[in-house]
């Protein structure tokens, strides 16, 4: 003897059924992501450099590059009096963006001293085929001593507007400068995005 389906639930149960998938539906069309709201911030990463693996690219290592101290890993760069300056990232805008950058976001692990340590993590836009003491079309930096606490890691960024005339063949630039600082200053895991 066969039991009605009515019986069972069934009816119920296909009710309750297209309930539920509607519900799961209508759910689901409220998670597709918005990408015209003003509020979301994306970020395309152009480098990030623990400086871990520098010391196999490069020839003969850099003077800047050292195992004394580290955020991560066990290389950073230092820089003081003997060395002001630190290993330079370079990067053609053509060569790095399908389009012109608005904004970039420079950040760093920086150790210092104290408040009065002057170091700089300095972003230069220069011209194409720059040569030495040619001024630089754009110009900004970080303090690496603006944050404390001091002699630890410490976590410094910038976001930056670039100018709206910039050429594709320009040439984004990074390096860290010691400028008047007294002591050794240290920065590890520098990082460049463009916010768009």
């Amino acid at each position: 003897m066969q039991i009605p389906m009515s019986c069972r639930g069934g009816a119920l149960m296909r009710r309750w059924g297209r309930l539920a998938g509607l519900a799961l539906l209508l759910g689901l069309s409220q998670c597709r992501a918005r990408t015209d709201d003003p509020d979301v911030v994306r970020e395309h990463v152009i480098f990030e450099n623990d400086f871990e693996q520098m010391p196999g690219w490069l020839p003969v290592p850099d003077s800047s590059l050292t195992t004394e101290r580290a955020h991560s890993g066990r290389y950073s760069v230092r820089v003081d009096k003997k060395h002001p300056f630190s290993v330079t990232y370079r990067l053609t805008l053509r060569d790095g963006f399908s389009k012109r950058p608005r904004r970039l976001r420079l950040s760093a692990w920086a150790w210092v001293e104290g408040p009065l340590e002057e170091g700089r993590l300095i972003f230069l836009l220069n011209p194409p085929n720059a040569v030495e003491g040619m001024p630089a079309i754009f110009s900004t930096h970080l303090f690496l001593a603006d944050k404390w606490p001091y002699k630890r890691w410490t976590y410094i960024s910038r976001d930056i507007n670039l100018p709206p005339e910039i050429a594709s063949d320009a040439q984004i630039v990074v390096f860290l400068w010691h400028f008047s600082a007294n002591h050794p200053l240290y920065a590890d895991d520098w990082k460049l995005t463009e916010i768009r």
